[in-house]
């Protein structure tokens, strides 16, 4: 076998005996310091492996804590925010249900149904072609316990003189006659509107700073209005004049008319004072009659006191309230930290492109919920926002990202400072446990780099009863084994050296006698191959042979039908003698024809016996192998003669044939008298041709059979080719294995030679 076959043989690179030695002999060792201990890796592995165990699961459990933690507070904090804005939403609507209330309350009151239907009264006075109806409107007086029944020291006004001589006496009820149409209201200058301002202003005033307004208009049903605190420019007073039809009081007062119910207005900035307000209107209905509106505006420290409700909300904690304003969203209130935003500050109605809506565009559209988002500013905050349909105003509450996380942050602060002290008292621990194990370890391995280079004499010193010291006894019993076994392989060494050279000289002859079977092999494998190529040869003849047979088969078949023919001849020359001269020509013709079979029919006999003697000469030469190709080869030439037999006796046939036609035509009275002989004897020569015949078809399958033998002699000589080869191979596998044997001899030899001289360096 090749040595690339094997890929660690003695004396290569994959054998330990093969390392290159220094002179001398002697191979070198790493220079340790035997007087102090290397550093212990295995100690920091300890402290790394028991620093990885400890704080793994600790970051572990922190990570999933803060992460648990930080989800939690983020629902918490959302779910607090919603229900901060649903509170604070409630407070408002609390608030604006109990303005309203008052506002009607107030409504209800004398004295404003009194000072409308006063104005009305007026109105009719001033009109100059209303006298009559003005007589008959006359309203009654009011008395004094009437006015003192309205609401916070409202008192109603009295009737002037004048009319109060017109007027029926008034009875206990103190009712009030139903009031005309009412007409065009009188001038601000009139003497009754002063003099009714004057002496109602101070009581009103009082009242709706009492109920905590700041703002009282009545509004006739003209959309004029008749009394204001504070007093309005004369240019402000007429809602349905032009340059008020887009005021906030006008929106009211056709609101409240159209409706007949109270209504509020937006929350805006009021162009008579230029300070905002939030208008609630009531009607003024008396007796069924609609005497005009009542619109109050409620303190503005009032509503802002309860917007601007922070209890239970951060220090980074806002709260918004806006309403759209156009394609514009306006703040109503200013934000914690900002004083100069309310009514002034905006946003725009639609977010940017590709943007998510803020809180506070949300909460306009109607939106409620809570999330975390952006606000306004661009900062993450955590917001809350609900809708106040009443008052079409959005409210948000937000809290900033960072005051939301703030004690998750804490939290994460705490375990981060829990794992460091964790790594400090760990990284001690394994440190003093890996002294008291790598300390030994160390001593161990001293010893060993001792005992590596040679000297097995070294002492052990180790007290520890634990699995190190168990190591340390285990090294001192490997200590005097290897003394035992350093002894016992020089002892062996020698042996093998010996037994080395003696197969050696053995592998030597196995070689020789390898390398005979190898040339005798080639020969056999010649002589085999030249068996097979005469055994194919002798196929090709033979199926040469059977092809020339059975063509004589088939031109014997030819002959009888001939011969058939002539015996129908012969009877009709018996019938009619005049064709006897054309049918002599025709059967001398036939008769010619035969000959020529008959003569290849010898030919082939010949050629047959020739090939048959041929076969039984091979088959002499074959031995045991050619038996049954010998018998067969003698069957054929015994056909082959009695086929040679017959052909002669069809000769002799023809002959006669041809001379009882000849003495035929000279003598037709002769032929007469034998045609009928002629006859039997034709008959009897088709017989005897069909029985030729016959035999002449019997022939190819006996050659077919002679062409299989010879064709599995020709298989035979191919397989003993085949197998002369195969055993030609592996003689020079196994003359390369011998080689191949006696080089690792060799590489066993000196390997001993070197084992020798690495045992003489230890000292027992």
């Amino acid at each position: 076998m090749a040595q690339a076959d094997n890929p660690f043989p003695l004396g290569t690179s994959g054998s330990r005996s093969a390392r290159p030695t220094p002179p001398g002999g002697a191979r070198t060792s790493p220079q340790v310091d035997e007087t102090r201990p290397e550093r212990s890796r295995i100690g920091r592995r300890m402290v790394a492996y028991f620093l990885l165990i400890s704080l793994i699961p600790l970051a572990v459990v922190a990570t999933v804590t803060f992460l648990l933690s930080q989800k939690t507070l983020l629902k918490t904090e959302t779910q607090y925010l919603e229900a901060i804005a649903a509170r604070q939403l409630d407070s408002i609507r609390t608030y604006l249900y109990e303005m309203q209330n008052i506002a009607s309350l107030v409504a209800m009151s004398p004295g404003v149904w009194l000072t409308l239907e006063h104005d009305a009264r007026l109105s009719s006075q001033a009109a100059p072609d209303t006298a009559t109806a003005t007589e008959a409107a006359q309203p009654a007086p009011v008395n004094a316990s009437t006015a003192s029944a309205t609401a916070e020291s409202a008192s109603p006004a009295a009737p002037t003189g004048s009319s109060a001589s017109e007027s029926p006496a008034p009875d206990d009820s103190a009712q009030v006659p139903q009031a005309p149409p009412l007409l065009t209201a009188p001038p601000p200058h009139h003497p009754g509107v002063q003099a009714f301002k004057q002496e109602h202003q101070a009581e009103m005033q009082k009242l709706v700073s009492k109920l905590g307004f700041n703002r009282l208009y009545l509004v006739n049903p003209q959309g004029r209005i008749v009394f204001s605190i504070p007093q309005l420019p004369e240019d402000r007073l007429d809602l349905l004049a032009e340059n008020n039809l887009n005021s906030e009081l006008s929106d009211l007062f056709k609101r409240t008319e159209r409706m007949m119910s109270n209504q509020a207005g937006d929350f805006r900035l009021d162009p008579a004072t230029g300070q905002p307000a939030l208008y609630l209107s009531s009607p003024v209905l008396h007796e069924g009659r609609f005497l005009g509106i009542v619109i109050l505006a409620p303190k503005n420290e009032d509503i802002y006191a309860a917007v601007n409700n922070y209890g239970g909300i951060s220090e980074s904690g806002d709260i918004i309230l806006a309403s759209r304003e156009g394609d514009k969203i306006l703040f109503l209130n200013d934000p914690r930290y900002s004083s100069n935003a309310a009514f002034k500050f905006t946003v725009p109605y639609a977010p940017e492109p590709g943007q998510p809506l803020m809180p506070v565009q949300r909460a306009v559209r109607g939106e409620s919920g809570g999330a975390l988002t952006t606000d306004y500013r661009g900062n993450e905050v955590l917001a809350g926002w609900n809708y106040l349909p009443n008052l079409r105003m959005g409210l948000v509450i937000k809290i900033d990202k960072d005051e939301v996380f703030k004690p998750v942050i804490r939290l994460a602060r705490i375990s981060l400072w829990m794992g460091i002290a964790t790594a400090i008292i760990v990284f001690i621990v394994a440190f003093l446990l890996s002294r008291t194990i790598t300390r030994p370890i160390l001593n161990l391995t001293l010893a060993a780099n001792r005992m590596a280079k040679g000297d097995l004499t070294t002492s052990i010193d180790c007290r520890a009863h634990n699995e190190i010291g168990q190591l340390a006894n285990s090294t001192r019993t490997m200590a005097a084994s290897l003394k035992s076994l350093i002894g016992k392989v020089k002892i062996a060494g020698g042996e093998i050296s010996k037994t080395a050279q003696h197969i050696s000289s053995s592998t030597r002859q196995q070689v020789t006698t390898a390398e005979q079977t190898g040339v005798s092999s080639v020969e056999v494998n010649a002589t085999a191959r030249e068996i097979s190529t005469t055994a194919q040869e002798l196929t090709s003849t033979m199926r040469k042979v059977n092809e020339i047979t059975q063509q004589v088969a088939v031109d014997a078949e030819a002959d009888l039908d001939i011969l058939q023919q002539l015996q129908h001849s012969m009877g009709e020359l018996q019938s009619s003698n005049s064709e006897v001269s054309d049918q002599l020509n025709l059967i001398q013709a036939k008769a010619t024809a035969i000959s020529s079979i008959v003569l290849t029919m010898t030919k082939v006999a010949d050629q047959t016996n020739l090939l048959s003697l041929n076969a039984s000469i091979e088959a002499r030469k074959a031995g045991e192998a050619g038996r049954g190709f010998s018998v067969v080869a003698t069957e054929i030439r015994r056909l082959a003669d009695q086929a040679a037999v017959s052909t002669l006796e069809i000769e002799s046939s023809v002959k006669d044939m041809l001379g009882a036609v000849s003495t035929g035509v000279s003598s037709m009275s002769a032929f007469s008298r034998k045609v009928e002989s002629s006859v039997e004897e034709i008959i009897g020569i088709g017989q005897r041709l069909t029985e030729v015949i016959q035999q002449v078809q019997g022939l190819p399958p006996r050659f077919d059979q002679i062409l299989e033998g010879m064709q599995s002699q020709s298989a035979g000589a191919s397989q003993i080719n085949e197998a002369m080869a195969a055993l030609s191979e592996s003689a020079q596998q196994t003359a390369a294995s011998v080689r191949e044997t006696h080089r690792m001899l060799d590489n066993l030899r000196r390997s001993a030679d070197i084992l020798q001289s690495e045992i003489s360096r230890f000292k027992t």
